[in-house]
């Protein structure tokens, strides 16, 4: 049976972070400042959008141990874009490309080849 809501474990990782911010914030005073924050911020946004990802497909019953390969096949493909002179939107573009393109060939496997996404994507 699926249990949605708040429970114990929740907390207990909420209060674990919560200490840990707490014993950063005591070791440095520029733990908490906004540049900080904001530098954190700014550096977490590619792991966000990678971790939005799996979430979704978490949450359909799947699970995608490729997520960090696309990445950097996407990074290495922009990369090399704009090393060879490309325009920075169309390297921009490349790499959201790149990953559609390897999640079609891994959907279609799971989808048409009934095979399980954990084992598709090892």
């Amino acid at each position: 049976m699926v249990r949605f809501g708040v429970g114990v474990r929740e907390f207990t990782l909420l209060g674990l972070c919560l200490a840990a911010g707490i014993v950063f914030a005591c070791a440095s005073p520029a733990y908490l400042t906004v540049g900080n924050l904001a530098a954190v911020a700014r550096n977490s946004v590619e792991l966000l959008l990678v971790g939005l990802g799996e979430t979704l497909l978490l949450a359909m019953g799947g699970i995608d141990v490729t997520v960090g390969l696309v990445l950097g096949l996407a990074a290495i493909g922009v990369g090399e874009l704009l090393i060879a002179g490309a325009n920075l939107w169309i390297a921009a573009a490349a790499g959201p490309v790149v990953g559609l393109m390897v999640g079609l060939v891994t959907g279609a496997v799971v989808v048409f080849g009934r095979i399980p996404a954990i084992v598709a994507t090892i």
